[in-house]
């Protein structure tokens, strides 16, 4: 937020804390801002307005931080929605655009800023289940999860491919890409389709060379790349931190027991969400851990946890823009978003073994 406070969004509240993580601010209903089913992605515009996806509208709102009013972009129709199931959206840090990438499409679209349809950016064979995207000095960062590996492209009129990183060496490298099936009828028939088998995921500490699940990534103030790469089953995941792309990564986070859903750059330090023990983990830019953040104003989503851990619902926790403004959505009560996760992989790759 603009005073440097946090903002935490979850399936059922939203809360904004002090800067240092002490202090409870506020706290609103997600279901009094207008979303029933909870939010889908969390974005901060340059002037302060905060963009909430609504998961069951398939649309994008914009909230006004003062008044907590929020009113759904006219561009998109809940009618003929753009997005298929999940998507996640970037704002362009000149506030000029959005980009938001519609996962289970495999393509990234570029809207003006009331929503409406400006272009196709990427699609095809160029993308295989783009988990997450940022938009960085005029170029877009695309997290290419299924093809397991990074890609920055330009955003001119025909976007070119400036990197690829993390690209496996061995195993699963550019497996077949269908967007997924319509109908139970077309998954079924796509069991019958070729694959390339390739290797599961594995925990960092067990993976040979290349061997990538990227799932989220960040870069931190000193421009050095926080990457979230999926172990376990794909059920956890590991954090590590490059200093350059090319380098060899340090071991941040060992995914062995966490999951980790949303890093946020900040100017002295990282944070990191993690879904498993609902809390928020400080770090420095070293990658060495600090301690929990915010740790008493989350016991009320932890106790909510517990309560209602037989119940399944949908959860998100999303990013920020610049350094400025801070922001950061906790994902609350579940772990349904790893559940879509592997079911959005294994539905494109049946052949997929975890």
């Amino acid at each position: 937020m603009p005073d440097q406070s946090v903002l935490v969004v979850g399936d059922t509240h939203l809360l904004r804390l002090s800067p240092n993580g002490d202090t409870l601010l506020e706290e609103r209903a997600m279901s009094n801002l207008g979303f029933a089913d909870g939010p889908m992605a969390v974005q901060v515009e340059p002037q302060g307005t905060i963009l909430i996806g609504d998961r069951q509208e398939q649309t994008i709102k914009r909230c006004n931080p003062n008044t907590w009013q929020c009113q759904a972009l006219a561009g998109l129709d809940p009618a003929a929605p753009l997005f298929q199931g999940v998507f996640t959206f970037a704002v362009d840090p000149d506030g000029s655009r959005l980009f938001a990438n519609d996962i289970e499409r495999n393509r990234i679209l570029e809207l003006d800023l009331h929503g409406h349809l400006i272009r196709t950016v990427l699609d095809g064979d160029t993308l295989c289940a783009p988990e997450h995207i940022e938009v960085r000095n005029g170029r877009l960062i695309v997290v290419n999860t299924q093809h397991h590996n990074i890609k920055t492209f330009t955003l001119d009129d025909q976007p070119r491919l400036l990197d690829a990183w993390l690209t496996v060496k061995t195993g699963r490298s550019q497996p077949t890409c269908k967007a997924l099936p319509n109908t139970i009828f077309d998954g079924v028939l796509s069991l019958f389709g070729q694959s390339d088998r390739g290797e599961p995921a594995k925990p960092f500490a067990q993976s040979g060379s290349g061997q990538m699940w990227p799932v989220l990534a960040a870069q931190d103030a000193s421009e050095a790349w926080w990457v979230a790469n999926a172990s376990k089953q794909l059920y956890w995941a590991d954090v590590l931190r490059f200093e350059t792309p090319a380098s060899t990564p340090t071991l941040v986070i060992n995914g062995d027991d966490r999951d980790p859903v949303a890093i946020l750059p900040r100017e002295q330090d990282m944070l990191i969400a993690d879904l498993a023990k609902i809390e928020i983990m400080q770090f420095d830019l070293n990658g060495n851990y600090v301690g929990k953040f915010g740790d008493h104003a989350l016991e009320n989503a932890r106790n909510a946890y517990h309560e209602r851990e037989h119940q399944v619902n949908w959860v998100f926790l999303g990013g920020l823009t610049g350094f400025s403004v801070l922001m950061i959505a906790l994902a609350g009560i579940l772990m349904r978003v790893t559940e879509q996760r592997m079911k959005r992989l294994a539905e494109q790759d049946p052949m997929l073994q975890t």
